[in-house]
């Protein structure tokens, strides 16, 4: 746009009675603005020019104008979040693109509390995609060996164990590690039928937690389905009128708690 322009453009503003003391970009207002970052109220309602210091672009920004934290100890409480901290713009607004504090409660998702396995964990660690921070990776900090090597008695492949990051969360979503020996007295280890025919882990366990898709409920099971249909059961439980058909009486009966025929 030339100066005459311009300068045309803010004449006719006023006469129409617009507001030219923030100026924006033509055709681009601070509703549109909510689209990359939220300006209309708040802390950042502010003139354009305070973060876009350079006239001839708005694709710059700079953030350190208005939050010149010392850099040596916004630096030093970065540490503990993220190994790849860069004292820039572009890396603020990577992790705050709303303008406001990161400070997330993982306590429903994943244990990183002090104590924790996970905890002091660099955020990048897990969360490499800072667009997209249900982007979770697990894999890199658990390469496949040992981790093939500690899955050995687990059922390698659907509904077992597979080296994804979406399936280590589905066991592990609450950063403990359930044992073979966790099921006794129902026995899934080496030797026992549901260690023989390879049953995984989630075949058993087939539903989430309540409000946690991503994460499997180890305390209800399934032992119907596929494995054991009751068109195959009823046959060999005809002399049982005590025989009901669902989970809790096969395994309360007295008759498969091991997960043994008639034990």
């Amino acid at each position: 746009m030339t100066r005459a322009r311009l300068l045309a453009s803010l004449v006719l503003a006023a006469a129409l009675g617009c507001d030219t003391s923030k100026p924006v970009p033509v055709g681009f207002s601070p509703k549109d603005h909510v689209a990359y970052f939220p300006i209309e109220s708040g802390v950042h309602a502010l003139d354009c020019t305070m973060c876009h210091t350079d006239p001839d672009t708005f694709s710059t920004f700079a953030c350190t104008g208005c939050h010149s934290h010392e850099k040596n100890a916004t630096v030093a409480a970065h540490f503990s979040i993220t190994e790849n901290f860069v004292y820039a713009p572009t890396a603020c607004y990577s992790c705050h693109p709303t303008g406001s504090a990161v400070r997330f409660d993982h306590t429903p998702y994943f244990a990183i509390r002090e104590g924790s396995k996970h905890a002091g964990v660099p955020c990048l660690s897990c969360h490499p995609n800072t667009a997209d921070r249900h982007d979770v990776d697990c894999l890199t900090c658990h390469p496949a060996n040992p981790t093939d090597a500690k899955h050995a008695e687990v059922k390698v492949g659907p509904g077992g164990y597979e080296r994804v990051s979406a399936t280590c969360l589905k066991c592990h979503a609450d950063s403990k590690v359930f044992r073979v020996a966790s099921h006794l007295p129902f026995h899934v280890g080496s030797g026992f039928p549901h260690f023989i025919a390879k049953v995984g882990c989630l075949q058993c366990h087939p539903n989430p937690v309540y409000g946690k898709p991503w994460q499997q409920d180890f305390t209800t099971r399934s032992c119907g389905g596929t494995c054991h249909p009751l068109s195959d059961l009823t046959p060999t439980h005809a002399d049982k009128p005590e025989f009901k058909y669902d989970n809790i009486s096969c395994l309360t009966s007295g008759c498969h708690t091991m997960g043994t025929k008639g034990g």
